[in-house]
């Protein structure tokens, strides 16, 4: 008999999910799961609603609302369809709404910081003066610099397939109002990868035989190129708070 904690990805509630959220995520965990179980294996199947960043945010200011009152509709629906569909679930839980969310978070954060693996840096992000908030890259459309498509979004065009930074776009924009925007300077906390390149590598020349010759690909031509630091904080009111007064 072996212990198997299983989980899928959480889904934003931002909206209603469609049949991809289910074949893509929850259905081959919900298989593994009752495989598991069918093997007398000690299972425990756990998933829930992520509902903390901008897209929550953005969608509460688009509806005129706030955040806890979009969260607290879309996880009603959410939670309503995987039950129709038989998902077993053990607990389906709220990201919003979950005491040990916040706890396990905080604690995850701090260690990782006391290991000397977390950053502060200084950048330059979209920010809309007549919202009074900064936005996140896939809330900012403009036109494409490669191909000239006006509705490029700040993460990647759809017309040529670029990857893309907001500031390389060309009048960017907010893309629910069309209003203009401008860049502002801002610290975040960074997860600073650069220093666990080689352990990375280490572990992943482990994995040959088990992972497939394209995510390895992936993977080492990442490794080749430098891992850059990645930013873990958000300008938001929305979420697990930084513990800054136990970082110093």
């Amino acid at each position: 008999m072996e212990i198997r904690l299983i989980t899928s990805a959480l889904p934003y509630v931002n909206n209603v999910p469609h049949i991809g959220h289910l074949v893509g995520s929850h259905l081959p965990a919900d298989i593994f799961a009752r495989y598991n179980r069918i093997k007398g294996n000690i299972t425990l199947f756990i998933g829930g609603t992520d509902e903390h960043g901008t897209p929550t945010e953005l969608e509460a200011i688009k509806n005129n609302t706030t955040p806890e009152k979009i969260t607290d509709f879309y996880y009603k629906i959410h939670k309503e369809i995987y039950d129709w569909f038989g998902i077993s679930y053990d607990n389906f839980s709220r990201t919003s709404k979950s005491k040990i969310h916040y706890e396990v978070t905080r604690e995850i954060f701090l260690q990782i910081f006391r290991n000397g693996y977390i950053i502060e840096k200084e950048q330059e992000l979209p920010y809309d003066p007549k919202w009074g908030r900064f936005l996140a890259d896939r809330f900012v459309i403009g036109k494409c610099p490669y191909c000239g498509y006006d509705k490029a979004r700040g993460d990647q065009c759809e017309m040529c397939g670029r990857l893309l930074d907001p500031k390389d776009l060309i009048d960017p924009r907010n893309a629910i109002t069309g209003e203009s925007i401008i860049f502002k300077k801002t610290r975040h906390m960074f997860l600073d990868l650069s220093k666990l390149e080689n352990d990375l590598k280490n572990w992943l020349d482990t994995k040959k035989g088990i992972f497939s010759d394209v995510t390895l690909s992936i993977a080492y031509g990442w490794l080749k190129e430098g891992l850059k630091a990645r930013s873990i904080t958000r300008d938001l009111k929305w979420g697990v708070p930084v513990p800054y007064k136990e970082l110093w």
